[in-house]
Order: structure tokens, then C-alpha cells, then sequence
């Protein structure tokens, strides 16, 4: 069924009332890009609160969009020494090396 007509269909009214603005409002084009240091490896660090992917704060992360762009830089000229730290404090705590000294300890 064309998209128009299932419009039509669930409404009951005609599609050009029901797409008109609100559809060109969703084509419109993005103004400007934000730039983000997101690599999409959203995972915060319980301890810390960085997101070990982009190094970011919780806080940092939920108000991004509404921050300054002079903010923004701000907040990512910092970033690669505080993913360095957060690396540098963290050691491995499982893997193999960590079962088989826990069955040695048991």
C-alpha cells in the first residue's frame, strides 16, 4: 500500500492534510554538522564516570548539543589526556591470567 493511502486509510483524512508541513519539516536539511568526539563505544566507567570510548562525562555526554561550540573544543582538547589517565589507572583484572590465579587461591 502506498504511504499515502495507509495515511489516508489510519486518519481518514486526506494525505496531503495529514504529510503537508510536518513532512517537509522532516526533509529539511541540518544546518550545521556539531562536531563530536563520539566513536559510537558508548561504555562509562563505573569509577570514573569517562566513557572509555570518547572520554567524555556523563554530564558532558547528556549536555553536548546544548553546549557552545567555543565549550564544546574546550571540553575535546582535553579528552585524549583524559582517556590516557583513565587507561593508566585501570589494570587487568580477569582473563586467563586471573582464572588460574583464583583456582591456585582455591
Amino acid at each position: 500500500m502506498p504511504e499515502t493511502a495507509a495515511v489516508t486509510a489510519l486518519s481518514g483524512r486526506p494525505a496531503a492534510q495529514c504529510l503537508g508541513k510536518d513532512r517537509k519539516a522532516m526533509n529539511a536539511p541540518v544546518a550545521h554538522e556539531i562536531d563530536t568526539p563520539c566513536v559510537k563505544l558508548c561504555v562509562v566507567d563505573p569509577e570514573s564516570g569517562i566513557c572509555i570510548g570518547c572520554g567524555r562525562t556523563r554530564r558532558e555526554i547528556a549536555g553536548w548539543i546544548a553546549m557552545s561550540p567555543a565549550d564544546r573544543r574546550g571540553v575535546m582538547a582535553g579528552l585524549d589526556e583524559r582517556l590516557e589517565t583513565l587507561t593508566r589507572q585501570k589494570r587487568r583484572k580477569g582473563g586467563a591470567r586471573g582464572r588460574r590465579n583464583a583456582a591456585g587461591a582455591a
